[in-house]
């Protein structure tokens, strides 16, 4: 399947979806076949397939009438990447912001009381240095 088809049956463009398959081909899920300028895709586990090499099929009732290989569906679901959607807009509540103001308003005042103890610190560098030669 080429990743146009599997673009089209997931409803996103074909560079974004050439983006997420190269990153999986980059950790070894999926393997990227190139014949010229056409790009197929594949699982990790499955034979690699030439689509000039194929011969055309031929139609036995035993291959059509038990489907034994999972839906296209049922593959791409498992991938977490296809499983959520990436414009998907979370935005936090107002509880959860002020929150937030108040722990960084927190840790800002520590800093600050840290940063006066290093000044004073500093300014008496002469008397500390005295103490460790004790």
């Amino acid at each position: 399947m080429s990743a146009n088809q599997v673009a089209e049956k997931l409803g996103k463009g074909s560079r974004a979806l050439n983006a997420s398959l190269g990153a999986m081909c980059k950790d070894g899920l999926v393997l990227r076949h190139v014949d010229g300028k056409n790009i197929t895709w594949s699982l990790a586990g499955e034979p690699e397939v030439h689509p000039e090499l194929q011969a055309p099929p031929v139609p036995d009732v035993k291959l059509s009438s038990a489907p034994d290989s999972t839906t296209l569906e049922e593959i791409i679901g498992e991938i977490p990447t296809f499983a959520s959607r990436p414009d998907d807009l979370i935005i936090p509540s107002p509880r959860y912001i002020s929150t937030e103001i108040r722990r960084t308003k927190a840790k800002l005042a520590c800093l600050q009381r840290l940063q006066g103890a290093v000044r004073e610190l500093r300014r008496h560098k002469h008397l500390l240095q005295g103490m460790g030669n004790d």
